[in-house]
């Protein structure tokens, strides 16, 4: 048994692919008899220090929102806590390419120790690169970088950007993001968590076999939202029964909420802020939209582990992790007309929907197992 460290600057209760991933990992490795702490940011006063997921210790280190003085503190208070317990460590994983990741890396060595360190690209390699590349600090963040003794991305496209981006080959490994095994979901599951949900908020209730698509993860602009807002109008007039739910929070919740109200559909787009867990969201759904090509892909692909077929903007990620065939996915271009299309085509036949559903949990099934990713940062942590 291994005392590990995942290092993450955002966790429960805040909602995405990164924190979806590194909750699933930590929770993983223990189930395999390792002992794991989450070191991560207080955003809120009110949250308590420190506290047990399941079996995984989670410790926050307080972080002031915006503000440069407060990344300052909390990349100070991070290494602290490390160097306080570096000895009782025996591997540290840490999420993103970043400041925390700087932080960690300069502490975890010391006194003639190393203790082996992977780095997790996670999937936002293009936006973790280009924050890297727009740095003043970006030679000594990224000589840092380069002392962790693995990188890892979670697709081939992710690895192809960290090795254009100058990183050794040798350090830079692909693991794909593994999902656990979840449940079908069925007509009847589907009803069953609509009325569940419909209980505990009023506002998410639906009409009779009412069509309804969900995507999840941080509202920031670059997570195409706004894009899907608009898009939906179009949907909205052809089927008045459809609902969207954006499940999360973010940067951009104010604007989204501003263009639903001047587009009126107010409740034909629901955005009830973020889940403590989404597996009732995901058997609600009819389809899952992934309308940016960037870091969110840990939720479409849990999506297609219950049953649910997927619509995501083409991009060369989602194209990797969704795959070209329209099996289990559509992949549609940039813009609103064709993500209309590629709802029309899910909403208008719903035996076939259900079809894509069965296709794309295959593929999880086959390419994303939870035990596939834990055994490869395991072998990371103790290969020479």
């Amino acid at each position: 048994m291994a005392s590990l460290v995942i290092v993450t600057r955002r966790y429960w209760p805040l909602v995405g692919g990164q924190e979806a991933m590194m909750s699933s990992l930590a929770k993983s490795l223990t189930e395999r008899g390792h002992q794991v702490t989450i070191l991560t940011a207080q955003w809120s006063a009110s949250w308590p220090v420190n506290i047990e997921d399941g079996r995984v210790t989670v410790v926050r280190i307080p972080q002031q929102r915006r503000s440069v003085w407060g990344t300052w503190r909390f990349m100070t208070r991070i290494a602290r806590w490390i160097r306080q317990h570096r000895d009782e460590m025996d591997g540290i994983i840490i999420s993103r390419i970043g400041y925390s990741a700087y932080a960690a890396l300069g502490a975890i060595n010391g006194d003639g120790r190393s203790i082996p360190s992977v780095v997790s690209a996670v999937a936002e390699t293009d936006r973790e690169l280009n924050w890297l590349r727009q740095n003043p600090l970006a030679p000594r963040i990224k000589m840092r970088m380069e002392t962790a003794k693995s990188i890892v991305a979670n697709s081939a496209h992710g690895r192809q950007m960290l090795l254009n981006a100058g990183f050794r080959p040798a350090k830079v490994h692909m693991v794909p993001i593994g999902i656990p095994p979840c449940s079908l979901v069925t007509n009847a599951s589907r009803d069953a968590a609509r009325r569940d949900l419909r209980a505990v908020n009023s506002d998410l209730a639906l009409p009779i076999q009412g069509r309804l698509a969900v995507t999840i993860g941080p509202m920031h602009r670059a997570s195409g939202l706004e894009m899907l807002v608009r898009a939906w109008q179009k949907i909205v007039r052809r089927y008045e029964d459809a609902r969207l739910w954006i499940i999360g929070d973010g940067e951009d919740r104010e604007r989204l909420s501003q263009l639903k109200k001047d587009l009126d559909l107010q409740w034909h787009v629901l955005m009830p802020g973020t889940f403590e867990e989404v597996d009732e969201v995901l058997a609600a759904a009819d389809v899952y939209v992934a309308a940016g090509d960037d870091s969110h892909c840990c939720r479409p692909l849990e999506a297609m582990g219950v049953g649910l077929p997927v619509i995501a903007v083409d991009g060369a990620l989602n194209r990797e992790l969704f795959g070209r065939d329209g099996l289990g996915s559509i992949l549609c271009g940039n813009n609103e007309q064709d993500l209309v299309d590629a709802f029309e085509q899910v909403f208008a036949d719903r035996r076939q929907a259900n079809e894509m559903g069965v296709f794309a949990r295959n593929r999880v099934q086959q390419r994303n197992t939870i035990d596939g990713m834990v055994m490869e940062y395991e072998r990371l942590l103790v290969a020479r």
